[in-house]
């Protein structure tokens, strides 16, 4: 079982990272990528986890997603 640390310091780091004042649309995605890679493992706790990635989910049907692969892409 895991810790809320855990779990908050992933979400802590994304916050930052994502309102940064240098923040790029690259940042963004790998950001919102590396979140999701981590609350995908089978160990954590299934409502955690199903709370974040659904989160995550809806977050990624609602950017513009042609975009954001774009500027993956060229950077």
């Amino acid at each position: 079982m895991c810790s809320a640390t855990t779990y908050l310091e992933p979400l802590a780091v994304a916050a930052n990272i994502l309102q940064g004042s240098d923040t790029r649309l690259d940042h963004v995605l790998l950001t919102l990528g590396h979140l999701y890679k981590i609350f995908d493992c089978p160990d954590s706790d299934a409502a955690v986890r199903a709370k974040v990635l659904g989160s995550l989910e809806r977050r990624w049907k609602k950017a513009d997603q042609e975009i954001f692969v774009l500027t993956v892409f060229f950077n």
